[in-house]
């Protein structure tokens, strides 16, 4: 019954990461899209005299480099926690009874490099 209920909590997560995914799509396109617009429009009145054309287009140019940063931190922090989700299985393999199982959870974290980063420190082995 207990595994039953895992396998729904992680279809159910597994499903919510993809809508999240699918938002994080769209919203940043909309974005895209807005900024733009401004930017364009900015540019085409910035040189009639208008007094709303230059700052139309410096807020357009800002989004669009604040959505690029956005969209880049967000890769470094997913990346970050790919990491971590590879190192977490070979941990519990590492400490577990079976001793060729060890040993490869050993060279993997070695290959990876957690095993002379320091980030075992404190772990239960």
């Amino acid at each position: 019954m207990a595994t039953g209920s895992r396998l729904v909590n992680a279809e159910l997560e597994e499903a919510a990461m993809s809508c999240t995914g699918r938002l994080r799509v769209l919203v940043s396109l909309a974005l895209l899209f807005m900024a733009l617009a401004l930017a364009l429009w900015g540019a085409s009145h910035s040189t009639d005299g208008w007094d709303w054309g230059g700052p139309a287009l410096n807020l357009g140019t800002e989004m669009i480099g604040a959505l690029v940063i956005c969209l880049l931190l967000g890769q470094v922090m997913r990346s970050g926690e790919n990491r971590e989700a590879r190192k977490s299985p070979l941990v519990l393999k590492l400490r577990g009874p079976v001793k060729d199982v060890a040993i490869a959870a050993a060279a993997e974290l070695r290959r990876l490099g957690y095993l002379c980063d320091g980030s075992l420190q404190g772990a239960a082995l």
